[in-house]
């Protein structure tokens, strides 16, 4: 079965005009997981108390964030800066 276009139309730079057609996405992109990390030293929290070496944690210094590399995570507002950066 044949796609349509959502939108189509022209955009114009100085002398060129190049014709452009906007499709609908055809899958979901997976999302970013989340995980609890301790905002001190980076290290994910395991079970919302704890670190990996069992080390207790304030609940203040609990913060959403990402593994980037194995072991190494960053909080969620320097997560987001990281994928502008990418996306860009």
């Amino acid at each position: 079965m044949a796609r349509h276009p959502y939108w189509h139309g022209l955009i114009r730079i100085a002398l060129i005009t190049l014709p452009v057609q906007l499709y609908t996405a055809t899958r979901r992109a997976s999302p970013v997981t989340l995980h609890e990390i301790d905002r001190t030293t980076g290290e994910r929290i395991h079970r919302k108390d704890t670190t990996a070496e069992g080390r207790p944690v304030e609940s203040e210094d609990i913060a959403k964030g990402f593994e980037y590399e194995k072991g190494r995570s960053k909080p969620r507002a320097q997560a987001t800066r990281r994928q502008r950066r990418k996306s860009n």
